[in-house]
């Protein structure tokens, strides 16, 4: 009987060590295995009622960094704030309208990442969307920005964005602008026509942006595109750039290695297809259709070491290709320039230096 005693203890001993190691063990797995990540919200918005909220700004508001809004078809008059990075989605921008009449902004997004996808922005007194202050890696698509007193969308040293697809149109100064430090960002197949500047403007040190398989047409007082002031390395590839006020394109004062590849350049209302002007070095202007514009094809003035190549300037109203003031060191090669009004190719007497090779051409002003 002592016997079996001490048996029965050692059993338990065993156990109650066995029960200890396996909750020690359950313990740390519990330590070692991070927990899984809480899921993020969805709200709904509708402003018939019913959903989560009636108004977006209350669902922006309740939002933590990472949560999604959906909102249903609708016209929210509001003027909205976001310094949350969200994703805000619309049912369907024929039908989801926010309407920024009573003031400011229809979008103000303020130093956030955000993804903006398939609303009407419109009538805000100043900008449809603003991005203020690094909203790095931001997305805007499918959107309609139109009627807004300033611009459709205005950045403001916004890195790597994404603006894909939308429709800009009639915005009371340009339809967007990127101004201090915008770099990297993507503009891609969008239609932006009919805003009263300029149609896509860069303003002070906005480099490597990409400018791709854009409509961008009928600006009503200035450019289809403007590059200004020490921007560089950006591409603008592949757009068809129509009917602008001024110039379809104007680079000015002091931009380099930027590159015009592959565009439809044509009829300008009373300017020129690309206008270079004043200390535009090393860009490259290669492979363009430069047709019917009012002026020259290409006015180059005080602009050097850049690369004319491969393109097609036809039936401009003045010369075809100008290079007007102290143009040095340019080449200009391999472009077919025909049935300009006035030369098609010209170099002013202060003008040094440039190459002009194998090109098929009219008429012509150079020796």
């Amino acid at each position: 009987m002592l016997y079996l005693g001490a048996r029965k203890t050692g059993v338990k001993n065993k156990l109650r060590k066995s029960l200890v190691i396996a909750v020690v063990l359950l313990f740390a797995a519990m330590v070692m295995v991070p927990a899984r990540a809480a899921p993020k919200n969805v709200y709904y918005v509708d402003d018939d009622g019913g959903y989560d909220f009636t108004t977006i700004q209350a669902a922006i508001d309740a939002c933590v960094s990472g949560d999604k809004i959906y909102v249903y078809a609708g016209e929210y008059t509001e003027n909205l704030v976001i310094d949350v990075s969200i994703t805000v989605t619309g049912d369907d921008p024929a039908t989801t309208i926010i309407d920024g009449s009573s003031g400011g902004n229809g979008i103000f997004v303020d130093n956030v990442m955000v993804q903006i996808i398939g609303f009407t922005i419109m009538d805000g007194s100043t900008n449809g969307i603003r991005l203020d202050d690094s909203c790095a890696g931001s997305i805007i698509v499918g959107n309609t920005i139109t009627g807004n007193g300033k611009d459709g969308i205005w950045m403001y040293g916004s890195d790597e964005c994404t603006i894909k697809g939308n429709t800009i149109e009639n915005n009371g100064n340009y339809g967007i602008e990127m101004t201090n430090n915008c770099d990297d960002n993507e503009i891609i197949g969008n239609t932006i026509t009919g805003n009263h500047l300029t149609n896509i403007r860069m303003f002070g040190d906005c480099d490597r942006n990409l400018v791709k398989g854009n409509e961008i047409s009928h600006s009503e007082a200035d450019y289809g595109i403007w590059i200004y002031s020490f921007c560089d390395d950006n591409e603008i590839i592949g757009n068809t750039i129509t009917g602008n006020h001024w110039a379809n394109i104007n680079l000015y004062q002091t931009n380099e290695r930027n590159l015009i590849q592959g565009n439809e350049i044509s009829y300008s209302e009373t300017g020129q297809g690309i206008l270079m002007n004043y200390l535009q070095d090393y860009n490259m202007i290669i492979g363009n259709e430069i047709t019917d514009n009012a002026r020259e094809g290409i006015r180059m003035n005080v602009a050097g070491y850049n690369v004319i190549s491969r393109n097609h300037v036809l039936r401009n109203g003045d010369y075809g290709i100008d290079l007007e003031n102290n143009d040095d060191y340019n080449t200009i090669e391999k472009n077919i320039v025909l049935d300009n009004t006035t030369y098609d190719l010209y170099q002013a007497s202060n003008s040094d230096n440039n190459i002009w090779t194998r090109n098929i051409y009219g008429t012509s002003s150079i020796n």
